[in-house]
Protein backbone atom coordinates (compact mmCIF):
# COMPACT_ATOMS: atom_id res chain seq x y z
CA UNK A 1 0.00 0.00 0.00
CA UNK A 2 2.94 2.20 0.66
CA UNK A 3 4.78 2.02 -2.44
CA UNK A 4 1.07 2.34 -4.58
CA UNK A 5 0.13 5.42 -2.61
CA UNK A 6 3.96 6.85 -3.35
CA UNK A 7 3.50 5.91 -6.96
CA UNK A 8 0.08 5.67 -8.59
CA UNK A 9 1.71 3.66 -11.38
CA UNK A 10 2.90 0.83 -9.43
CA UNK A 11 1.86 -2.56 -10.33
CA UNK A 12 0.57 -5.55 -8.68
CA UNK A 13 -0.61 -8.39 -10.55
CA UNK A 14 -3.03 -11.06 -9.72
CA UNK A 15 -2.89 -14.25 -11.26
CA UNK A 16 -5.95 -16.42 -9.58
CA UNK A 17 -5.64 -19.25 -11.59
CA UNK A 18 -1.77 -19.82 -10.75
CA UNK A 19 -2.46 -18.71 -7.55
CA UNK A 20 0.32 -15.81 -7.16
CA UNK A 21 0.52 -12.08 -6.62
CA UNK A 22 3.72 -9.91 -7.74
CA UNK A 23 4.57 -6.66 -6.80
CA UNK A 24 7.67 -5.03 -6.44
CA UNK A 25 9.54 -7.57 -7.69
CA UNK A 26 8.33 -10.20 -4.98
CA UNK A 27 6.00 -12.82 -5.82
CA UNK A 28 3.21 -14.44 -3.03
CA UNK A 29 1.48 -17.71 -3.55
CA UNK A 30 -2.16 -17.84 -2.05
CA UNK A 31 -4.44 -20.58 -2.21
CA UNK A 32 -8.30 -20.57 -2.92
CA UNK A 33 -11.17 -23.44 -2.65
CA UNK A 34 -12.11 -25.04 -5.54
CA UNK A 35 -15.23 -23.46 -5.85
CA UNK A 36 -13.99 -19.67 -5.02
CA UNK A 37 -11.17 -20.51 -7.94
CA UNK A 38 -14.04 -21.97 -9.94
CA UNK A 39 -16.51 -18.74 -9.65
CA UNK A 40 -13.19 -16.04 -10.05
CA UNK A 41 -12.04 -17.45 -13.15
CA UNK A 42 -15.88 -17.96 -14.60
CA UNK A 43 -17.03 -14.36 -13.30
CA UNK A 44 -19.56 -16.10 -11.75
CA UNK A 45 -21.17 -15.23 -8.09
CA UNK A 46 -23.99 -17.31 -6.24
CA UNK A 47 -26.74 -15.31 -8.34
CA UNK A 48 -25.09 -15.98 -11.60
CA UNK A 49 -24.26 -20.09 -10.53
CA UNK A 50 -28.44 -20.11 -9.87
CA UNK A 51 -29.09 -18.67 -13.16
CA UNK A 52 -26.67 -20.98 -14.72
CA UNK A 53 -30.36 -23.80 -13.88
CA UNK A 54 -33.07 -21.15 -15.14
CA UNK A 55 -34.38 -23.41 -17.41
CA UNK A 56 -34.71 -26.37 -14.85
CA UNK A 57 -35.58 -24.06 -12.02
CA UNK A 58 -38.62 -22.80 -14.64
CA UNK A 59 -39.65 -26.43 -15.56
CA UNK A 60 -40.17 -27.11 -11.72
CA UNK A 61 -41.97 -24.30 -11.44
CA UNK A 62 -44.50 -25.47 -13.57
CA UNK A 63 -44.99 -28.83 -12.50
CA UNK A 64 -45.20 -27.74 -9.06
CA UNK A 65 -48.46 -28.91 -7.23
CA UNK A 66 -50.90 -24.95 -7.32
CA UNK A 67 -51.12 -25.15 -3.88
CA UNK A 68 -47.46 -24.80 -3.21
CA UNK A 69 -45.80 -21.46 -2.78
CA UNK A 70 -44.64 -20.25 -6.39
CA UNK A 71 -43.04 -17.50 -8.44
CA UNK A 72 -45.24 -17.85 -11.03
CA UNK A 73 -47.47 -14.94 -11.95
CA UNK A 74 -51.10 -15.30 -11.17
CA UNK A 75 -49.93 -17.78 -8.17
CA UNK A 76 -49.26 -16.23 -4.48
CA UNK A 77 -46.09 -16.19 -3.36
CA UNK A 78 -46.92 -17.83 -0.10
CA UNK A 79 -50.37 -20.00 0.56
CA UNK A 80 -52.85 -18.23 2.28
CA UNK A 81 -52.63 -18.95 6.32
CA UNK A 82 -56.22 -21.16 6.96
CA UNK A 83 -58.60 -19.66 9.48
CA UNK A 84 -59.72 -21.37 12.67
CA UNK A 85 -62.52 -22.34 11.17
CA UNK A 86 -61.16 -23.45 8.01
CA UNK A 87 -59.14 -26.22 9.80
CA UNK A 88 -61.87 -27.14 12.43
Amino acid sequence: MVAAERDPSFEVTVDVAVGTVGAGGAVWEFDLDERTLWLLLNGYDDIAVTLREAESIAAYETSRPYWLPSLRKGHAAVPRAHTAQETT
